[in-house]
């Protein structure tokens, strides 16, 4: 799936998935500075990536209304996202990433 096609899913659903654990969102650090922020399209794919990532077993898909996560997450300065990182599925080295 290119990002477009993303973009339009999560557009016509209203809503992307994100990891939790403990309350807290899963990230990593972007290459640019800031968090590089996974997330899915759907509850199956954020699943598919944590059972595939060992260390990440205990988290759950957490489903984030899009408009929330727009301009809470992505506009707001409390989560530094420089870098989202769409459907990762833990098993391919690389995948779409999209900074700033």
């Amino acid at each position: 799936m290119n990002e477009s096609e993303f973009f339009n899913q999560v557009s016509s659903n209203g809503h992307v998935w994100v990891a939790m654990k403990s309350g807290s969102v899963v990230s990593f650090g972007a290459s640019e500075g800031g968090v590089a922020l996974p997330i899915w399209n759907s509850m199956e794919n954020a699943q598919e990536f944590l059972s595939n990532v060992s260390s990440l077993y205990s988290c759950q898909a957490v489903e984030v209304p899009l408009e929330v996560f727009k301009v809470a997450w992505l506009s707001g300065s409390s989560m530094s996202v420089g870098e989202l990182i769409i459907n990762p599925n833990g098993l391919k080295p690389k995948d779409v990433v999209l900074s700033k």
